[in-house]
């Protein structure tokens, strides 16, 4: 089997991934889509969900509506049966998760992390025997099927966590070739970059990945590329050649492969001469050692007369990328660093690099493999809510915990009676939000007090202390809308809303909001009334919605009754007065208008018209009002009459200005 590093779009296979700190220093993979990854190859639709089932959860895939799976997808059992599903692709399993067994291969993959979702991209075996990957053989070729797929709980199959779909022509689909690379000498090596397309979600661009082929001047292109080149979402993707002879002037191109490690043709061929000399010799020896929150690497000092400095790379969970963590050189004579940017159980690989003080950087340096460590627990989460839901459910809210390398949020109930709590959550949650609503049967209880706790889990499974919030759960009836409500401009002073009052005896007061980029309450009615409210604070010139709100004595709000109104200044600005039309000659005449400034707080500018006669139509000269106070007439006659308004931040017009005849000066 062909295996390839799909691209990291296949939300399936990103089960662990590293994100936070971890992630500057890694490749951005493309934002995740909204549809299932499809890939139709040889007559069969490969249809990848957007993650890997959890603990409890499983996959339900259906075609056009019509069931394809009888029982959730979970995938295996158990370390046996994962090992004889995935046969002989075991060993490049465990070279990617750094194990040496097939149960400590599964309780890897199964922890997740950026090794486990990379060992799941490179073997789609991996993929089906986690249930994150499924094939429909029994499809028409030609035919347009929509495929769904349904996250749930298996104690709750009635409880959709994740819905994901895609549809699909059942054709073969031809992997695009790339755009031609960029070939240019970097660090004494021969690099190529190149740009992806931009991902869309759709179910045609299958691009996830590159490989490489070289050729010197006459031979033929073999590969060098042990793995594929993920495509990357924020920047170019591209590879170093560090195999190249000095001096020997080599040909490149690329092939694109799809999520099933399908190649396209090559990319057109671009050249580039390797440097006659090489950089300085790497370290002989390097070594790493994991440390609580921390890698330690250090290597023996190089003998290289001209050296300067060191360089140091790493990858992450079996990545073929090598990015370097160090901004500076680090000194010659202190060979070592620390990689703070580390998540624990997570596999870091680092290699040195040795710079001279021409600037050339030579060849890597051996491989020092090691696994990060991490036992200090995460913050607790603060500031927990309780907001209470319809249908006797809650909703816990909680301020997100800084650890970098958090993996999520156990959540945990008890009530009246109870002797420990129970865990809600089968795996952290990656949100501060959970909605809580009751049992497998039963909803919660209303007029019963519960305790919740929220624990800070992070990727080396440390807990945090819990917090715990307590909530006795009302009754969640809303009362009912108010009857009608209406919103008035008042002279252009302010704004009048009015309704009529709920009938639902339960309000304890009604919210009087305004609406435009964001809710503002205007004011609190009591029960009482009167139920007239003035709105003194709105800005003229902008439809604005205003809502009124029934609140009962449990906090449940009605549905809003709304009503829209621009509100505008209804008084008009003073009229400009003193309007003079002077015509002057010259190679092309013209008719300059001027008039007095008119003193208002909301003033605009001004409007010019024109008519031929006194009483004749206004022709409008400015499209806009002109904050000037004068305007020239390129196209008027010497018998034109003017007349100005002035125009307020209302949009209302003065009256006219007296007419201006037009003077005719030499």
């Amino acid at each position: 089997m062909r295996h390839f590093i799909k691209y990291l779009v296949v939300n399936v296979l990103l089960t662990g991934a590293s994100v936070g700190s971890v992630a500057a220093q890694l490749p951005t993979p493309a934002p995740a889509p909204s549809r299932l990854a499809i890939v139709v190859a040889q007559g069969r639709v490969y249809v990848y969900p957007s993650r890997v089932p959890s603990e409890g959860e499983g996959w339900i895939i259906t075609r056009d509506g019509v069931r394809l799976t009888r029982d959730p997808m979970t995938g295996v059992r158990g370390p046996n049966e994962f090992a004889a599903a995935i046969g002989d692709e075991m060993a490049l399993v465990q070279q990617i998760t750094g194990t040496e067994n097939s149960v400590a291969t599964y309780r890897r993959l199964r922890v997740g992390g950026t090794s486990a979702a990379i060992a799941q991209i490179l073997s789609p075996r991996t993929a089906a025997a986690l249930g994150a990957l499924f094939v429909d053989s029994a499809v028409t070729a030609g035919a347009t099927h929509t495929y769904a797929a349904q996250l749930v709980r298996l104690a709750r199959p009635d409880s959709v966590l994740r819905n994901v779909r895609g549809t699909v022509q059942v054709v073969d689909m031809i992997v695009p070739p790339p755009a031609a690379p960029r070939a240019a000498v970097t660090d004494g090596l021969n690099s190529l970059a190149w740009d992806a397309t931009r991902f869309t979600g759709a179910t045609t661009d299958i691009v996830v990945a590159y490989t490489v082929e070289r050729a010197d001047s006459v031979g033929a292109f073999t590969r060098i590329t042990s793995l594929p080149v993920m495509r990357l979402a924020d920047r170019a993707s591209g590879m170093q050649d560090e195999t190249a002879l000095p001096g020997v002037r080599y040909r490149y191109r690329i092939r694109a492969a799809d999520f099933l490690g399908r190649l396209s043709t090559p990319s057109a061929v671009v050249s580039v001469r390797a440097p006659d000399t090489r950089g300085p010799t790497p370290p002989t020896s390097i070594a790493s050692e994991a440390l609580d929150g921390r890698n330690r690497i250090v290597w023996n000092i190089t003998p290289e007369p001209l050296a300067m400095g060191y360089h140091v790379e790493r990858t992450v969970g079996g990545d073929s990328t090598f990015r370097r963590i160090t901004r500076t050189p680090i000194a010659l004579d202190e060979p070592e660093t620390v990689d703070s940017l580390v998540r624990g159980r997570e596999i870091y690989t680092y290699r040195v690099r040795v710079i001279d003080r021409e600037g050339r950087i030579g060849a890597p340096s051996n491989l020092s493999t090691v696994r990060a460590i991490d036992l200090r627990p995460p913050v607790a989460p603060a500031a927990v809510t309780v907001t209470p839901l319809r249908g006797y459910a809650v909703r816990l809210t909680w301020r997100a915990a800084p650890e970098r390398d958090l993996r999520g949020y156990e959540v945990h109930r008890a009530e009246q009676g109870d002797t420990g709590f129970v865990r809600l959550t089968a795996l952290p949650i990656t949100g501060t939000v959970y909605v809580d609503s009751g049992y497998k049967d039963n909803t919660l209880e209303p007029g019963r007090e519960y305790v919740w706790r929220i624990v800070a889990v992070d990727s080396s499974a440390n807990t945090s202390t819990p917090t715990e919030v307590r909530f006795r759960l009302v009754d969640d009836e809303a009362p009912e809308t108010i009857r009608s409500m209406l919103v008035r401009n008042h002279l252009g002073r302010y704004v009048e809303v009015s309704f009529t009052p709920s009938p639902s005896l339960d309000v304890a007061r009604y919210l009087v909001e305004r609406v435009g980029d964001a809710a503002t309450l205007v004011a609190t009615v009591n029960v009482t009334g009167p139920f007239i409210v003035r709105d003194t604070t709105v800005m003229q010139g902008r439809r604005m919605r205003w809502r009124v709100v029934a609140l009962d004595s449990a906090g449940n709000r009605s549905a809003p009754v709304a009503d829209t109104l621009t509100f505008r200044d209804l008084t008009r600005p003073p009229a400009p007065r003193r309007v003079t039309a002077i015509r002057s000659g010259g190679p092309v005449a013209t008719t300059t208008v001027r008039w007095e400034r008119v003193v208002s707080a909301d003033l605009r500018g001004y409007v010019v018209y024109r008519a031929e006669r006194t009483d004749g139509p206004r022709t409008k000269l400015t499209a806009t009002p002109t904050t000037a106070q004068e305007f020239i007439d390129r196209a008027g006659s010497p018998n034109a009459r003017y007349v100005v308004r002035a125009v307020d931040a209302s949009g209302n017009e003065s009256d006219e200005s007296p007419v201006a005849v037009v003077v005719v000066r030499p």
